[in-house]
Order: C-alpha cells, then structure tokens, then sequence
C-alpha cells in the first residue's frame, strides 16, 4: 500500500501521481492492442512502468518494435541488474493507476481479465503531452512499450527474460 499524500516525497507525489500514471499505462494499453489486437494481460501491466519511467533504461530503448526484447536483453544486460526489484517497488503505483484509471473509464478490464482502452477521453492529455519533453517521452515510450511487449511472447516469457517473478 502506497503511503498517504501527506506522507509522500514531492517528487514521488508528482511524478507516480495516479492521473499521470494512468495516462501512461492507458498509452501503452493502446500500443498492446494496436499490435496484438487483444488487450494487454493484466501481469504486463507491472512491466511497463519500470520500462518507462525509468530514464537509465527508456533511453536505451529500441527505435524499432521489430527488435526482439531477448535480442535487446544481450545487448542490454545491465537493464537487468535492478529490473526486478524496480519492478517490485512500483508495484503499489501500477496498482494505483490501474484503480484510478478503471474509475474514471480510461481502461476497462474485460472478462479474460485484460486491460483495454477505455471510452472516457483522457481529459488534459494534451497538457501531458506539451507539459514538457520529459511527459511527452514517457506517453510515446509508454505506446512502444505497449507495442513492443505485445510482440515478446507471452507474459511468462517476458517475466523470465526479465528475471521478474510476479
């Protein structure tokens, strides 16, 4: 559980606030449907944000959804040194986000237990995007991540490739 608002550090109340965290996660909900055509299994939710929100590892992301993610991972081996533990320690936010973006009807969950794109519009998005270059990165990586998972396999493979335990 996250600690209250008045027990957050600024910077951690701004940058994992929910409204910005679900604005992300619905961006890379999209990208996943966009290339599997199914919506994103719950599980790889957990993943995007450590992709994403992380500057060390969103900057070394590939240009290319047609790169593999194992292939990335050999040339990338240091993205894994702290990948599971930040995956853990944004557990609670993912959860977060995921809550507040399923109230206000940015992203549905169906029956498969899939999260997929909501019909409510991401009011003020266009502020996210023109905030500044630093949000306006993390909505587009947001979408390629959506996208480049949807073609990695399955959600065991990609926790396994990752060295991730859900």
């Amino acid at each position: 559980m996250n600690p209250s608002w008045d027990e957050r550090p600024t910077e951690l109340a701004n940058l994992l606030n929910p409204a910005f965290t679900g604005a992300v996660l619905r961006f890379a909900v999209a990208g996943y449907l966009r290339e599997a055509q199914a919506g994103m299994p719950f599980e790889i939710a957990f993943l995007v944000f450590p992709f994403c929100l992380h500057r060390a590892t969103s900057v070394r992301l590939p240009r290319a959804v047609s790169t593999l993610l194992h292939s990335w991972l050999q040339e990338n081996r240091d993205v894994l040194v702290q990948f599971p533990e930040r995956s853990r320690s944004l557990v609670p936010f993912t959860k977060e986000a995921i809550i507040f973006a399923c109230q206000r009807g940015v992203i549905t969950i169906d029956d498969l237990g899939h999260l997929q794109p909501g019909d409510a519009a991401l009011r003020g998005i266009t502020s996210y995007k023109t905030a500044s270059e630093e949000v306006k990165e993390a909505t587009s990586r947001a979408e390629f991540v959506g996208r480049w998972l949807a073609l990695s396999g399955t959600p065991v493979t990609i926790y396994t490739l990752l060295g991730v335990r859900p």
